[in-house]
């Protein structure tokens, strides 16, 4: 679908009256029920894949813009996943959109049950600026598949990266279906007084609770996807030769500005010396010994993050065991170990988002609960073991968004598995048939026929009515 008019605006543009044009116009496209057919939708994830292919290049360079990320980081993550995705979607998109049916008692014979899958309507779609394409256009397939239309608010952040984000849907498609409104906090307050019919935020906890209470006031449904401090947990039959570089990579990829990013680590005592040896070796490998010169090392997003995590570091500095380079006009923070913080320092109780990595050691089951529940439901759990005992316990006793056992961030790179928090971390999730389930309604549907109407529960209330219903229902 292509448009020649533009309704993309920008914060010092955009009106109120404006903003709820846009949403009366998709309202309006969307009760003609042009999204609702299977054709349409597969037209659509098609058209989203030939705007990531024609625009490759260019969104490759914005992101660099944005965050400094090497060009291997960007392909892999804001580029190559969306494609796998959107194959893996119109792949099976017939399978889920067909009708579920529901085994039913003898009672109700010569019917039919089932439950159909349902568009919402308008949909609110809100983005962080770590992954400033990846986060937008993923939750956008599930929300096409879904047949929903849809309002996109990309971070103000991420200047660039949001600008050609407005500037290829404008190109691609008409806003009646899907429009991208650029603009800071000012221009998301704004969009929260009007009435969507579903609502995605992904970004910070603080924030998420003012999506949810805005959704609270009309029972809009919502997926949060949030963050939190998301550990990796080492015992002593962790092969360490073989983790090491996932443990680097789950660490410090993007400047750990990733919010499944290894939050800190808890490390069995009795390898914690070896393991932090092996740890800065390999990390001199990755990154250099100074890896403000490497290819492969980003920055931080803005001055004010740089500020934020320098202060997180300048009270545990003394802990520092490896990096603690900065540089505020490169926004450059070196890859830094800090060994044993105190579990109230800062560093220790809200969500780091940058590249420094306490280590903490334990000696039993006991500790590794007690410190993950100083900061309960992180995103994702890492776990490095080869017993499985150990495994199971922290699987069982640990609630958490998702997990990874010997590796890292893998889950949210494979087509089908689902992402998402748990409480604090987040609600809801995307990902697969599971997301494609939480951008549609579910309806149950029984459909008699009147060959045989069943009077069994009409009154009156009869002996024989009461054991022909004990007889076929079940």
């Amino acid at each position: 679908m292509q448009s020649e008019k533009t309704l993309i605006t920008n914060s010092n543009k955009i009106t109120k009256d404006q903003i709820k044009s846009i949403i009366k116009n998709q309202n309006n496209y969307f009760s003609s029920g042009n999204t609702k057919t299977y054709e349409f939708r597969i037209s659509q994830l098609k058209i989203i894949k030939e705007m990531l292919i024609n625009n490759r290049d260019e969104i490759i360079k914005m992101i660099q813009l944005d965050l400094k990320r090497p060009t291997f980081e960007i392909y892999t993550a804001d580029y190559m996943v969306l494609i796998k995705e959107i194959d893996y979607i119109i792949k099976n998109l017939k399978k889920w959109m067909k009708n579920k049916k529901i085994k039913k008692p003898l009672l109700f014979f010569k019917s039919t049950t089932y439950i159909e899958s349902l568009p919402y309507g308008v949909s609110l779609l809100v983005s962080p600026w770590n992954y400033p394409i990846n986060l937008i256009i993923k939750p956008l397939l599930y929300n096409i598949a879904a047949g929903n239309t849809a309002i996109l608010k990309p971070s103000e952040i991420s200047v660039n990266s949001s600008k050609l984000m407005a500037d290829m849907i404008s190109k691609y498609f008409d806003p009646k279906y899907i429009a991208v409104i650029l603009g800071g906090p000012d221009i998301a307050q704004e969009l929260l007084k009007n009435k969507f019919d579903f609502i995605m935020y992904t970004g910070s906890t603080n924030i998420g609770k003012i999506y949810s209470e805005n959704a609270a006031k009309n029972f809009t449904p919502i997926i949060l996807e949030m963050g939190g401090k998301s550990p990796a947990v080492i015992d002593k039959s962790a092969k360490l030769d073989k983790i090491i570089n996932q443990i680097i990579l789950g660490s410090f990829f993007n400047c750990a500005q990733t919010c499944i990013a290894i939050d800190y680590i808890l490390i069995n005592k009795d390898i914690k010396s070896i393991f932090i040896s092996k740890l800065i070796e390999k990390l001199e490998i990755a990154y250099s010994k100074n890896p403000q010169t490497s290819k492969d090392y980003g920055r931080i997003i803005n001055l004010h993050h740089y500020n934020r995590i320098k202060n997180l570091y300048d009270e545990v500095s003394a802990n520092k065991i490896h990096g603690g380079t900065f540089d505020q006009d490169d926004l450059y923070i070196a890859p830094t170990i800090i060994d044993e913080p105190d579990l109230n320092s800062q560093i220790m109780k809200e969500e780091i988002f940058g590249p420094l990595l306490p280590i903490l050691s334990f000696s039993n089951d006991k500790e590794i609960y007690d410190i993950i529940n100083n900061n309960p439901d992180p995103l994702a759990l890492y776990i490095f073991s080869e017993d499985k005992k150990f495994i199971n316990s922290l699987k069982e006793n640990i609630q958490c968004g998702d997990i990874n056992i010997n590796d890292v961030l893998q889950h949210v790179a494979i087509p089908g598995m689902k992402f998402g928090g748990v409480k604090s971390s987040g609600l809801g999730g995307y990902g697969g048939q599971f997301g494609f389930d939480q951008f549609s309604h579910k309806r149950s549907v029984f459909h008699r026929s009147t060959f045989f109407i069943n009077n069994l529960a009409q009154p009156p209330y009869t002996t024989i009515k009461e054991r022909l219903l004990k007889l076929f229902y079940r």
